[in-house]
């Protein structure tokens, strides 16, 4: 009784391993099956007294100085969404693209043509994720992200 004997010749089971009870197998199977059932199920169901998700808030301070560092003071609004007074505002907040408040990649080649004094800066929560951008017109790349909220400013009563 070798390694060449039929399987049904050896001792043991397959493979030269103890025999199993007939059904355990089966039995632990089932147990198992069961307890993953039970687990999806209840993960499944809602609970219909449960309040429904809060619609996904918007909350900034947008703060803006016409002349930079010199001169007047720089003027801040604080704009929640969703709001009856300024819609306009919010859905041009919700229209920018995610890469709106990241500043410009590093190394970046940008032309060295000054936009003016005009700085903003957005803090707070833009569609559930947090914001926190300074925009100015220093330089070329930093005038065209400037550009790209500047409908937001404007909206927003900053920027005429």
């Amino acid at each position: 009784m070798g390694r060449d004997a039929p399987v049904r010749d050896r001792p043991g089971g397959r493979h030269g391993l103890p025999r199993r009870p007939r059904g355990a197998l089966p039995r632990a199977m089932r147990a198992l099956l069961l307890l993953a059932a039970v687990g999806v199920a209840a993960c499944g169901g809602t609970d219909p007294a449960a309040p429904a998700p809060a619609p996904s808030r918007t909350s900034v301070a947008i703060t803006f100085d016409r002349d930079g560092e010199s001169g007047s003071a720089a003027r801040t609004v604080r704009l929640r969404c969703p709001s009856p007074r300024r819609e306009a505002a919010c859905r041009a907040l919700s229209a920018l693209p995610r890469d709106a408040f990241a500043p410009p990649p590093a190394g970046q080649v940008c032309t060295e043509i000054y936009g003016g004094p005009e700085t903003a800066r957005i803090i707070g929560v833009v569609e559930g994720r947090r914001v926190d951008a300074v925009f100015a017109r220093t330089d070329g790349c930093q005038t065209a992200r400037f550009e790209r909220v500047a409908g937001v400013l404007r909206v927003a009563g900053r920027v005429r």
